[in-house]
């Protein structure tokens, strides 16, 4: 206990270095990636596809379930471990459950996407079907995932988003760089002990961008970006694959 706050003292400043540096962010091979740090890729899995993953998932969007009842596929609803996002719920080790998911995995098609973008290898971490309830009260507010080292995901949209009553993925185009404004947002969370990937107080929503799309539209992005589903999301369960991708150590 008596290192606790040591500890967390060189963290912070791990992080307000990093963040400083804004490391790798202007140095992608992509310049629309390395700009904005996101890229949208419509038609990136072919609509039948993208509704056959929808079809596989949907007994799992029904709130009273708890268990998968399929060995290594695991539910995990938000609302269990944390204060916000209450209507969202992770559906964990899919593939099992989902060809097209499968073969979507298999094809490393997400992985040369984004090492394309970055010119970097990357691999594939955890993928997941994520489900989102319509919810205008409990949304997160802007975040980023980590200031350093970077991580990126890819989203496949499997349900049509058309506007901020689907509650789409939006980000702050080029926030992965700012070296100020997150500078500032870390020193306002340490002092207010709120989390450190809390950008809410340098960013508002009048700076984000709504990724919208019809099913098999992916968006690939460093998550670094200020970014939040949209929380005006009024109307529609919303269906995607996350994919979590990482340079290797």
């Amino acid at each position: 206990m008596v290192l606790a706050a040591p500890i967390r003292a060189v963290r912070s400043a791990g992080q307000v270095v990093n963040t400083a540096l804004a490391r790798s962010a202007r140095s992608y091979r992509s310049e629309e990636f390395a700009s904005d740090g996101f890229v949208v890729l419509p038609g990136f899995l072919d609509a039948s596809a993208a509704s056959a993953a929808a079809d596989d998932i949907a007994p799992f969007t029904d709130r009273s379930r708890r268990e998968s009842g399929v060995p290594g596929v695991l539910i995990k609803d938000r609302s269990q471990r944390q204060q916000r996002d209450l209507n969202v719920r992770q559906v964990v080790g899919v593939v099992p459950i989902s060809p097209a998911v499968a073969e979507l995995a298999a094809s490393r098609r997400m992985q040369d996407t984004i090492e394309d973008l970055t010119g970097w290898p990357l691999r594939l971490g955890r993928l997941v079907v994520q489900i989102d309830w319509p919810d205008t009260k409990t949304k997160r507010g802007l975040h980023v995932d980590s200031h350093w080292p970077p991580t990126y995901k890819a989203f496949v949209y499997l349900t049509p988003v058309r506007g901020p009553e689907n509650g789409p993925f939006s980000v702050v185009p080029g926030s992965h760089r700012d070296r100020l404004k997150k500078l500032r947002a870390i020193a306002g969370d340490y002092r207010q002990g709120r989390p450190r990937t809390a950008v809410a107080t340098v960013y508002s929503l009048a700076d984000a961008h709504q990724l919208l799309g019809e099913p098999g539209t992916a968006i690939f992005a460093d998550q670094r970006l200020a970014h939040a589903g949209w929380p005006e999301h009024s109307t529609g369960t919303r269906l995607m694959v996350v994919a979590y991708l990482y340079r290797p150590r």
